[in-house]
């Protein structure tokens, strides 16, 4: 059997030469293909000796690096998996293991006392991941067996229960607005994600992926974890994102390509040394840019200084990640759009009809083998997520005649300004523009008056013109933005308060930086 039509991840990994790398870590520490086979073997044996079946819901607050990458190898397609963030309240776990049905947490004792605390409130079994003395993989120990194993019975039975052990990967989506929704992906489904992504960048058995992002979420578990298994590649695990760092990982990994949020590679660009060149990155040779936005500015810079492809791609977690993604070869791309095609199936509903040809401007839908058909929690979220067989994705966008997808912004984040819809995107893309604009996000504020003001926070580089401040910023912007699109105040700040994954909830921004029901200071 080959990697190419092998059907599960072990069975991929199994179909690899022996000793090719699969698993690269900062301290030098590697695992091989055959490895990780015989870590499968001991994973099931230790999770069998714990009386913990494939009908449990297996909770993973772990931290990122070598212990997250190889525990999700271990067990992804073989038990269900809900991996955590680490920096989750107790309160968030208590709504996670429940709404999850998990019957187990796995972790590191005192990495997280909250899971931990959550997790016995839940009567669960603890179980601690450690990497073995020898470096020859993880170990899985139950520390304290629960009160609700029932013998790998899950918490809850019924057809929902059965979703949930019944999926490889269970994870919740960002609950900006709402209560978060509960998406399960199988196996299935992430191995098509993870082979469009490997195709769309032609991951091959010569390229290495350093990945920085977080492994309890979709783009790293897919688009970087995966994608290098379905590629044939190996993978780089860091401990996390460090802007400081970032390059010179770069240079001593040797890895080949990257895929990141575009606010992690804009800090990287503003903190890191002031190369002006690819030296010493000859092995580099495309950065991938996902989950957000990635400002037409921030790729030319990323191009420049580092000689690479930099390409810009679609996802959500409801389709296992990557649906779009722009091509590798840059004469085929087009500017400003997240490309074509690739993972989904992609059209506009507009006005009630879906459209897969150029021309309307409205909801983006998609349909494949990546995509979900139901959210298994709340029930409610399903009654309008699908549309003639299409799933809503919540963006506005629009299609040119090429098939490439042009995003205007989440439909549920544009800025009603006295009747009038403001895209976020659009302020931003202008803001961009900005040679002393390094970061910056649109958001809107509550008003009294006009329903909604546009407000702004910008990031500037500390050696650009010193020009940049509000008044000047908003000057700028009324050279190329309708008024009631200029935002009404612009604050300058050191840092855009992103959350762990990189992503910027807009709906947010007025409550946690206290403008209350209007913008103070509003300038004139």
């Amino acid at each position: 059997m080959s990697v190419a039509s092998a059907s599960t991840i072990r069975a991929m990994i199994a179909a690899r030469p022996p000793d090719s790398p699969l698993v690269t870590v900062p301290d030098g520490s590697s695992w091989s293909s055959s490895s990780a086979c015989e870590q499968f073997d001991t994973t099931d044996l230790q999770l069998t000796t714990a009386r913990i079946t494939q009908r449990d819901v297996i909770a993973l607050v772990l931290p990122n690096g070598a212990l997250s990458g190889l525990s999700l190898l271990s067990l992804l397609g073989s038990y269900a998996c809900a991996p955590l963030n680490p920096r989750y309240t107790e309160a968030e776990y208590e709504f996670a293991f429940k709404d999850l049905h998990t019957s187990v947490l796995l972790s590191v004792p005192g990495f997280s006392p909250a899971a931990e605390r959550a997790a016995r409130s839940h009567g669960m079994a603890l179980v601690e991941a450690r990497l073995r003395p020898d470096a020859a993989g993880i170990e899985l120990i139950l520390r304290e067996q629960g009160s609700v194993m029932a013998r790998g019975l899950s918490n809850e039975s019924g057809p929902q229960s059965e979703a949930r052990t019944g999926s490889a990967l269970l994870l919740h989506t960002s609950g900006t607005t709402a209560r978060p929704k509960l998406v399960g992906l199988s196996e299935r489904q992430l191995l098509h994600s993870a082979r469009s992504v490997a195709g769309a960048i032609a991951i091959g058995e010569a390229d290495c992926c350093l990945n920085v992002m977080p492994l309890f979420h979709i783009h790293g578990i897919v688009g970087a974890l995966l994608a290098s298994v379905v590629g044939g590649g190996s993978i780089f695990l860091t401990d996390g994102f460090d802007p400081f760092h970032f390059e010179g990982q770069l240079d001593a990994s040797g890895c080949t390509w990257s895929t990141a949020v575009p606010s992690m590679y804009q800090a990287m660009l503003l903190r890191s040394r002031n190369r002006k060149d690819g030296r010493g990155m000859r092995s580099l040779r495309v950065m991938r840019s996902s989950s957000a936005p990635l400002p037409l500015s921030t790729a030319a810079t990323l191009e420049a200084r580092f000689g690479c492809h930099v390409i810009n791609s679609y996802g959500m977690t409801e389709a296992a990640h990557q649906m779009a993604s722009q091509p590798l070869e840059p004469l085929q791309r087009r500017v400003g759009t997240v490309g074509s095609s690739a993972g989904a199936e992609i059209a506009i509903l507009c006005n009630g009809v879906v459209q897969r040809s150029a021309g309307g401007q409205g909801e983006v839908v998609v349909r494949g083998a990546g995509v979900i058909d139901h959210y298994l929690s709340p029930a409610p979220s399903n009654d309008a997520t699908h549309v003639d067989g299409w799933f809503r994705t919540g963006d506005e966008g629009t299609l040119d005649t090429e098939g490439n997808l042009s995003l205007l912004g989440r439909l549920k984040e544009f800025i009603n300004v006295a009747g009038e819809k403001v895209s976020p995107y659009e302020i931003e893309a202008a803001l961009d523009q900005h040679p002393d604009v390094v970061q910056c996000v649109s958001f809107p504020v509550p008003d009294a008056l006009r329903g909604e003001r546009v407000c702004a926070l910008a990031v500037v580089h500390p050696n650009g013109t010193g020009s940049a401040d509000s008044a000047t910023l908003r000057s700028f912007l009324r050279e190329r933005l309708a008024a009631h699109k200029v935002p009404d105040k612009i604050l300058l700040v050191d840092q855009l308060p992103v959350g762990p994954t990189g992503k910027l909830q807009r709906r947010l921004l007025a409550d946690q930086l206290n403008l209350g029901t209007c913008c103070p200071d509003i300038d004139t």
